[in-house]
């Protein structure tokens, strides 16, 4: 039986949550840059993407509101990273994360093509969706840039410690 990881306190899993967000996104980006090739990128890649964003965003709820445990996450947001997003403004005192690029483009994602994370998994229609590069660009220099200010200084030091050089232009890792 697998073991559960515990943490000793919400900035912790807050961490983790941000640490993995970060592989789902790199890993749709790899995904989404070998598939443009085929003209055909697939759910694959948009299940990677929206999950990175919701484990990202509950990351920073994690944080701002340390008295808010996974459970309540869960029950209140779900998978609906946009509604997710929205409690998040509401959180970010400081304007982390507040911006209209990365707003419109959760709410581009949410409404035209997934509508939260189980809708990537079990998409209707086609699964052929086409995003612009500047998806990324928006979600790294927006969301995920800006997160590692949220922690404090031990944990972004272990963020940069994690961090691996950038290969080919653009990475979240």
């Amino acid at each position: 039986m697998p073991t559960i990881k515990k943490f000793s306190d919400s900035k912790d899993m807050a961490h983790s949550f941000f640490v993995k967000s970060r592989y789902f996104l790199q890993s749709s980006l790899d995904l989404y840059k070998m598939r443009q090739k085929e003209l055909s990128p697939d759910i694959t890649f948009g299940l990677l993407l929206v999950h990175g964003i919701e484990l990202a965003l509950k990351s920073f709820i994690l944080v701002k509101n340390p008295g808010i445990d996974i459970k309540t996450i869960k029950d209140r947001f779900g998978h609906n990273y946009k509604k997710t997003y929205k409690y998040c403004l509401t959180l970010d005192k400081d304007g982390i994360i507040k911006d209209d690029k990365l707003k419109q483009l959760i709410n581009t994602l949410s409404d035209k093509f997934f509508f939260d994370t189980i809708d990537a998994r079990f998409p209707k229609g086609s699964s052929k969706h086409f995003f612009p590069h500047n998806t990324f660009v928006i979600l790294k220099e927006k969301l995920m840039d800006p997160m590692p200010l949220i922690f404090g200084p031990d944990r972004r030091k272990k963020t940069a410690e994690i961090s691996f050089k950038e290969k080919e232009g653009l990475s979240f890792l």
